[in-house]
């Protein structure tokens, strides 16, 4: 087992979690998205993007002109976005 397949290996066991910046190769190694993200609430739909689009919550942030902070408050539904900034969002994920 060569060392990718071995993290892998670690990671679905939960034994350590990969850096978010890893996501991207991983999803691509596996053809599909392991990590848990339902996509039901637009919060989750924001992690969702970031986690296949390898960014960190400050650049979401700005390319929604937000601060990192909000962006994570927005992912843990403690607050939403104006209109105008859901339909932004919603514009350059394409409605993730």
């Amino acid at each position: 087992m060569d060392e990718v397949q071995e993290n892998i290996c670690v990671y679905k066991n939960s034994i350590i979690h990969p850096r978010v910046g890893h996501y991207p190769k991983i999803i691509a190694f596996l053809g599909y998205f392991p990590f848990e993200a339902e996509k039901a609430n637009f919060g989750e739909r924001i992690t969702y993007y970031r986690y296949t689009h390898d960014l960190t919550p400050k650049e979401f942030g700005k390319l929604t002109k937000a601060d990192s902070s909000t962006v994570l408050a927005w992912e843990a539904g403690e607050h939403m976005p104006s209109k105008r900034k859901i339909e932004i969002i919603e514009e350059f994920t394409n409605g993730v």
